[in-house]
Formats: structure tokens, C-alpha cells, sequence
């Protein structure tokens, strides 16, 4: 019983513990691929868990190594755990920063130092290799834009253009269609910057990407046939000068063999033997962003370009001075191919004598609404006196870039009706006798008999009455809310794991790697290392709850290396992948499929650790 007692209480100490060593700020710092190609962009990652506040670090400088783009702050699904009945926010962000390499050859990304929630951090250094691309002829990349001007805050229509040489395999003379071409593209693999949303909707579950053949005119004056895909996006640029977007960099697989295989061109019944990685960056459109004019510019302008129309409400209409009207300002974009509202700056009501003149107008920002073609403010107000009538007409200033003027569009005025306010005199306070007002009379009955069945010794009360606490004392403190949250996480447990299809794969997602590795164990003929691919591969892919056999093996290192996951670890996966499907497809390669279990046991083991994205 008394060791029983003793682990209730230490049990007790370290349920109250894990509260606050769950909300300890956590920071890591990887890149995309520990593999890069000089003059292709790559990303470096930091994240930042269980913060409530961190600042923006500065990076330092980096030999070979060049930041080509501002950091961008992402805030993603932030769950809420629950410990000791307390309800804790798993607060992560994660700040993203475009690195170019600008030679071959190693190259470190110096120690990084993160201040989180008032604490230092400082990273290891990354080492990366930087090679060659070696796209060749093979795939080119491109980025057109509908136009050679825009003005700064105007929509631009984007064209990504994926221009690829079709394979051709000489032994079976066979030709890759478009569709298989462009499944060996890597879409976690390469960089797609404002193409981002585009790509992720046009590949989506059960979407294909179909290509159009055209002819292309090389360096050396040959043309040569390729498969052609276009994605377009719109952008709102950001700067004046010249377009600053986020760097596009596409890397795929091209193959170098086929083999006769029942595998993913299951039409034809061929699958790839041997390939390699080739990777090509995009340059920018030739595209000049220049500010609307300063001649003309009416003061009451806020950085709107396009065409607009203003319609304000309020509410109530009928107050004292001093109470509080609701304004609600909805800005409706009329341009052709409406552009970002989400950028859109309310009207300037700070400006606006003739609103100010009448009516107290806080001077804090307005944070909007999109809602389709509309964006909607809401500010408070005050009238400042009882002849105040109507709110005035409130304008809202634009840039027309089709007709290069400025215009203005005004709501309607809104009557109001304004009564002075009530003032209290003293009189009201006192009362009418000249006398203060009396508190209630109270139902409760003086007693003059004292407390009564009291203890009249003194010495006796002041006595210690020796109490010493035992650990048995905690039982019926400590054991039903213990055996609650051990019932109530049960319940939910097994609840969750009945309706919810991810949280299941994930939670049983090593057991059935187990059992795909221990078939790769009675594989024969050559198909141990094929099994040990798909057990790895199928393990990240139920990690990350993706649909089963959709994930080859360079999405899954790809999307090891995007996570948060150790880069060591990642690359041995990566590299683990990439001798399976050698041993597969090589033929004749010698390989020991015991060899190979064992290290993707290893792996598995390592990636429990870790969490996966």
C-alpha cells in the first residue's frame, strides 16, 4: 500500500509538471533537401512550437549562399491538448525563407539564433551539396505575363508554361503520352511560389494533367516536339520596379529505361527501369510595376487601384450625444478580373473634416471582411452634439488603371436623429428632504445573546492537536479525478479511432509496416527490396494520411525533407528509397534484402520520433 501511495503522488507531481514542459517553446531550423541545385531555389524552415511570442530572426551571412526573397510566416493547424483539465493552444509557426546556391559543391548555413517567448536559441549548422542541374534539353520552364506594364495594387493574369521532352525508350519503341510525363514531375519537390494553389487544386485526388503537343526551337536552330502544360494564376505585385515574385523551380523524374512490369503505366504494361533527377528554374516575366501618379491624386486616396462603388450603413439612427453609431462601409470591386480585396485599404475617414467636425471618429485600423467581389469595414462613431442631422457622404478614392485617372465614388448620406444627453443633478441624488438616502431596511434580527455552543477554553482552542499528513490522505483527493481522465481518455481513444479514418492510419501505421516488412521477408525473386520500399513509403504515406500508393519514393523523401523531420534522418530515408528501387530496376544489382529490412526498421523506428507533416 505504501508504494502504491507513492506512485499516486508521484503520478500526481508529474500529471501537474507536464503542463508546463508541454508548453515549452521548441524551435527547429532545416531545409528542404540537404541535396540542392546551384542556381535553384530551396527553402530553409523554422519552426517555432508552444510560443506565445518570438521574434523574426536575422540571417546571417552565408558563403556561397544568397536569401533571394522575404521570410514568409505561416500559422498552421494549431490543435488544443488538454492536461490536468487545462486547455493549452499548440501555438506553431513556421518562417519560410527562398536560399539560392550560387556554386557547386558544399556550402553551411551558419548557426541560426531564434529568440522565443523570451529565450535564445541557436541551431547547428546546416551543411548542403549543392550540384549542377543537369536538365539539358529536357525540360524547360517559363513564366509569361498578359501584359508589359501594371500598376502597383492592379491584378496580373500569370502563365507557368512546364515545356517537356517526351521519352522515348529505343528497345520497345515506346513513347511516354503526356499524362505519364507529367506524374514524374515532383510536386513537393520543386518550388512553385505563386503557382502554389494552382498546382495543388489541378493535382489533386482523382485530377489529371493533360499536356499539348507543340514544336520548339532550340539553341542550336533544330526543333524538337514537346509535351506542353500551362497553369495560370493571378498576382497582385507587391513592389514598383520590376516583378518580384517568389522564385519557380520545377524538378522530375526523366527516365532512362523502361521494363516490362505490371507498375503505373499499366496501359502499356511498362514501368521505369533506370532515371535520374533534373530540376530547371524559371525566370521572371519582363514586367515593370510602376505606382499610380502623383498629378491628380485627390487626398482622400488610400492605394486603391481598379474600379469601386461604396455603400454605408448605420446603426442605430436615433441616439443621445455620446452614443455609439455602427458604421458599415462595403467597398464593391467592379474591375474586369477583380483583383486581391484581401490588400484593399478602407476609406480614409481620419481625412474627412466634415465627419470629424461632427462626429468622434477613433483613428485605430479597420480590419475588413471579404466576402466575394465586396469587402465590408465596420468603425464606431459618436456624435459630438444634439444639431448634428445626418452623417455626412463618405468618399472612397481610386486609381482607374483602364482610364490611367483617378475617381471617386461617395455613399449616400444617412440622417440621423440626435437628442441632447440627460444630466443627473444632485437633487436626483439626494433626497427630497435635503437628507441622504437611506440604505433598505434588511430582514435580519439583531441578536443580543452572543454565539452560542462555543468552547470557553482558550489554552484548550490554541493547543496543537498534532495532525501529521501520510500519503493516504491524497486518496480521495487525487483517485477519482485520475480514474476520470483515465476513463474519459479511453472513451475518446477509442472513439476516435472508430470515426476517424487519419488518426487510425496514423496510430497503426508502424504495426502495418511490421507486417508489409515481414512479407518482404518471404519475397522471392529479386522482390525483397521492392517490399521494403513499400513498406517504407506506405509507412510515411499513413503517417501523413495520404491515399495508399499514391506517394512514390521521391514524394515521400520530399515531403520528409518539407517537415520538421531530423535532415539526417530524412536523407537516409531518402537515400534507403532510392537502392530499393536500384535493386528493382536495375537488374542483376546484388543486394541483401536482410540487409535492407533491417534498415528500414531503423528508420521506422527513428520516424516515431518525429512528427511527420
Amino acid at each position: 500500500m505504501i508504494r502504491r501511495g507513492r506512485a499516486i503522488v508521484v503520478a500526481l507531481v508529474l500529471a501537474l509538471g507536464s503542463s508546463s514542459a508541454a508548453s515549452a517553446a521548441e524551435v527547429r531550423v532545416s531545409v528542404s533537401s540537404r541535396r540542392v541545385y546551384a542556381d535553384v531555389p530551396f527553402t530553409l524552415q523554422i519552426q517555432i512550437n508552444h510560443a506565445k511570442s518570438h521574434e523574426t530572426p536575422e540571417l546571417p551571412e552565408m558563403d556561397g549562399i544568397r536569401v533571394i526573397g522575404e521570410p514568409r510566416e505561416t500559422n498552421p493547424f494549431q490543435p488544443t491538448i488538454i492536461i490536468n483539465g487545462r486547455e493549452i493552444q499548440n501555438e506553431s509557426t513556421t518562417i519560410t525563407w527562398p536560399l539560392l546556391a550560387e556554386r557547386t559543391g558544399k556550402v553551411t548555413i551558419p548557426p541560426i539564433t531564434v529568440r522565443a517567448d523570451g529565450r535564445s536559441f541557436v541551431s547547428e549548422p546546416i551543411s548542403v551539396v549543392s550540384v549542377k542541374p543537369d536538365a539539358g534539353n529536357l525540360l524547360f520552364v517559363e513564366i509569361d505575363a498578359d501584359r508589359e506594364t501594371v500598376y502597383l495594387g492592379e491584378r496580373v493574369d500569370l502563365t507557368l508554361r512546364l515545356w517537356i521532352k517526351p521519352f522515348h525508350d529505343p528497345q520497345y519503341q515506346i513513347v511516354l503520352n503526356g499524362e505519364s510525363m507529367f506524374s514524374l514531375v515532383s510536386i513537393d519537390g520543386s518550388n512553385w511560389g505563386a503557382f502554389e494553389q494552382t498546382v495543388r487544386e489541378l493535382t489533386g485526388p482523382r485530377r489529371q494533367v493533360s499536356g499539348v503537343e507543340r514544336t520548339r526551337r532550340l539553341d542550336d536552330g533544330t526543333d524538337e516536339e514537346y509535351y506542353v502544360f500551362e497553369l495560370t494564376t493571378s498576382f497582385v505585385p507587391r513592389r514598383t520596379g520590376a516583378l518580384d515574385i517568389d522564385p519557380v523551380a520545377v524538378r522530375m523524374r526523366y527516365p532512362k529505361s523502361l521494363r516490362r512490369s505490371r507498375g503505373i503505366f499499366s496501359r502499356s504494361n511498362f514501368d521505369i527501369a533506370d532515371q535520374r533527377v533534373i530540376a530547371q528554374a524559371a525566370t521572371p516575366p519582363a514586367l515593370v510595376v510602376q505606382a499610380p501618379p502623383t498629378e491628380g491624386r485627390p487626398p482622400e486616396y488610400n492605394g486603391a487601384v481598379g474600379r469601386f462603388d461604396i455603400d454605408v450603413g448605420a446603426h442605430p439612427r436615433s441616439v443621445a450625444v455620446g452614443d455609439p453609431i455602427t458604421l458599415t462601409i462595403t467597398i464593391r470591386d467592379r474591375t474586369s478580373g477583380a483583383g486581391r480585396l484581401d490588400v484593399l485599404s478602407p476609406p480614409a475617414l481620419e481625412r474627412l473634416d466634415d465627419l470629424n467636425e461632427a462626429f468622434r471618429v477613433p483613428d485605430e485600423p479597420l480590419a475588413g471582411v471579404v466576402d466575394g467581389q465586396s469587402k465590408t469595414f465596420t468603425q464606431t462613431i459618436r456624435a459630438r452634439r444634439p444639431d448634428v442631422t445626418r452623417i455626412p457622404s463618405i468618399p472612397f478614392a481610386f486609381f482607374d488603371p483602364e482610364a490611367e485617372a483617378y475617381a471617386i465614388a461617395r455613399s449616400e448620406p444617412i440622417g440621423l436623429t440626435v437628442e441632447a444627453t440627460t444630466e443627473v443633478g444632485m437633487a436626483d441624488v439626494i433626497g427630497a428632504d435635503g437628507g441622504a438616502v437611506r440604505p433598505a431596511a434588511t430582514g435580519l434580527t439583531e441578536s443580543a445573546a452572543g454565539l452560542l455552543a462555543n468552547e470557553a477554553d482558550v489554552a484548550r482552542l490554541l493547543a496543537r492537536q498534532g495532525f501529521v499528513p501520510r500519503w493516504w490522505h491524497l486518496l480521495p483527493v487525487a483517485a477519482p479525478p485520475l480514474l476520470y481522465l483515465a476513463v474519459l481518455a479511453g472513451h475518446w481513444h477509442t472513439r476516435r479511432l472508430r470515426d476517424d479514418h487519419g488518426y487510425a492510419r496514423r496510430r497503426g501505421a508502424r504495426r502495418t509496416a511490421s507486417r508489409r516488412l515481414a512479407d518482404a521477408a518471404r519475397a522471392t525473386d529479386g522482390g525483397g527490396a521492392e517490399a521494403v520500399a513499400s513498406a517504407l513509403s506506405g509507412y510515411i504515406a499513413d503517417r501523413c494520411n495520404v491515399p495508399s500508393g499514391s506517394l512514390t519514393a521521391a514524394e515521400a523523401a520530399g515531403r520528409l525533407h518539407h517537415g520538421a523531420v531530423d535532415a539526417d534522418l530524412a536523407g537516409e530515408v531518402e537515400q534507403l528509397l532510392s537502392e530499393c528501387e536500384h535493386a528493382r530496376y536495375a537488374g542483376g544489382v546484388a543486394t541483401d534484402p536482410a540487409a535492407l529490412m533491417r534498415r528500414a526498421e531503423g528508420c521506422i523506428a527513428r520516424l516515431e520520433r518525429e512528427r511527420l507533416p
